[in-house]
């Protein structure tokens, strides 16, 4: 299925019908334009529809495995790759190529395709080597023009890529050969001799040709592209698809817990009953006190065990580093007096009208990576739940990615794995790996709850999350949740 959208004036029925392909095992190449501000002016003013935001589109996309193209060529390059009707097994592709130069250039952009290009055998590249002394033998597969004397090399070498390498694909740059009929009259039955020997095998052809001698080499089953770099692109999109319905279908969300609040409109929540109503969800949150005076701090801290951090409290005041409102490592009682003391100074000289609910005091969480959970309401598809790594650099690095609630959490594995700096969750110099089906159990129930309350939420913002060591869980250190004034307003 290919299409083309400006905008959306149902956000259901295109979910359902996403729904229907992917049960149907149907691809769907889905141009969605208005990526740039002006181009959603644009075409909102075309359609008169909402356009929403374009991430958020690129994550239902992602979600249902639907590929968007970035241009018209590009679709109608996936779009014939999928008419072809064989998807390959496996990202494992061969590349047999008559020119050492442009091996390379397919080469790397196999590598931006997500493509795999293991070597071939040591055996076989030496038989290689035997037939032409000064062909590139590894993978890509080097012929050189020395097949132009000799057309069975092609088919020798090229069945030999597919026989010995355990390749699901092959990508044969063939260059203008197909411009020159005395050379095609001798390698078109060399070419349907491999077809015919590996007809569960993709095979491509990068080549120029007229359009009678290309039907021809279709007819064998052969997909034919001029530049060899679109042909390795549109393989890298089919491997990927592929790969989703080896995965079958996603898990479903999970159950909202028994007892889980449900969310009011114009109600303000503060951080404590934010992460109250979050932990009563199934999205583990840090223990904590609120407490109303400078004793009162002293006591919490001796009694959730020093350090503590301590951070003042008010539906009013929603970025509270910005303010001074956030003293880490408190180490004793008396420092835990003065840090009352000081937060609510702070809140007053910089904000003198926000309404002071008290001061929270909480351990301190160390030996993890923070990480930021969010929701946002999106206008076409409602709430969407964000996830990337966290701390006060988030709006900087924008290093995020999106997902419509509600999901289970197979999707949100899915979705952690896509930040940049997912490698920062597995471990690096020396950290030890972080708990990320903990953090994907509660990325997974705060959609199932977001979902629950779409009528009425605005925002969640859980920043950080810390996601302990493997095996330890993690837990919300901050959160905001905003709602709206009228329950679907």
């Amino acid at each position: 299925v290919l299409g083309y959208m400006e905008g959306v004036q149902d956000a259901d029925k295109l979910v359902e019908a996403l729904e229907i392909a992917r049960a149907a095992e149907k691809p769907v190449v889905l141009m969605k334009v208005g990526r740039s501000e002006v181009g959603t002016a644009a075409a909102a003013s075309h359609t008169a529809s909402l356009t929403g935001s374009d991430a958020v589109f690129d994550a239902l996309l992602r979600q249902y495995n639907v590929f968007r193209p970035n241009s018209i060529d590009e679709m109608f390059d996936v779009g014939y790759a999928f008419a072809g009707g064989l998807l390959p097994e496996s990202a494992r592709t061969g590349i047999v190529t008559v020119s050492g130069g442009v091996g390379v250039i397919m080469a790397d952009a196999a590598e931006d395709a997500g493509l795999e290009l293991p070597a071939l055998p040591e055996a076989t590249q030496e038989r290689m080597k035997a037939l032409v002394p000064f062909a590139g033998t590894r993978n890509p597969l080097d012929v050189t023009a020395q097949f132009i004397n000799d057309a069975t090399l092609m088919e020798t070498m090229y069945g030999a890529l597919l026989e010995e390498g355990d390749y699901a694909s092959a990508v044969c740059f063939m260059a203008g050969v197909g411009l020159n009929p005395l050379m095609m009259k001798e390698l078109e039955p060399r070419l349907d001799a491999v077809r015919q020997r590996f007809p569960d095998h993709l095979h491509m052809l990068a080549i120029l040709t007229t359009p009678e001698r290309r039907a021809r080499l279709q007819a064998m089953g052969y997909l034919c592209y001029e530049d060899p770099s679109r042909a390795i692109h549109a393989l890298g999109v089919l491997a990927r698809y592929a790969e989703a319905l080896r995965r079958g279908p996603s898990a479903p969300p999970p159950d909202l817990p028994p007892g889980a609040p449900r969310l009011g409109a114009g109600s303000d929540i503060n951080e404590v009953e934010g992460k109250r109503i979050l932990a009563a969800a199934g999205v583990p949150a840090v223990s904590e006190r609120l407490v109303g005076s400078a004793g009162e701090a002293a006591e919490a801290a001796e009694a959730a065990g020093f350090p503590v951090v301590m951070k003042i409290v008010s539906p009013d005041i929603l970025h509270k580093s910005e303010i001074g409102g956030v003293i880490l490592n408190v180490a004793t009682r008396k420092a835990a007096g003065k840090a009352y003391d000081d937060l609510l100074a702070r809140a007053e000289a910089h904000a003198p009208e926000a309404r002071i609910d008290g001061v929270l005091v909480a351990p301190m969480v160390s030996g993890g990576v923070e990480t930021i959970l969010g929701v946002v309401r999106d206008p076409v598809f409602g709430p969407v739940v964000m996830f990337g790594l966290g701390g006060i650099f988030v709006e900087v690095l924008k290093d995020v990615t999106f997902r419509i609630a509600p999901f289970g959490a197979d999707e949100a594995h899915r979705m952690i794995r896509e930040v940049r700096g997912y490698p920062m969750l597995e471990g690096v110099r020396g950290a030890p790996p972080a708990d990320l089906d903990a953090l994907a159990e509660a990325l997974a129930r705060l959609s199932a709850f977001a979902a629950a309350n779409g009528d009425v939420l605005e925002t969640i913002d859980v920043n950080p999350f810390i996601v302990l060591p493997k095996g330890e869980g993690a837990v919300a250190v901050d959160a905001l949740i905003a709602v709206r004034k009228n329950a679907g307003g």
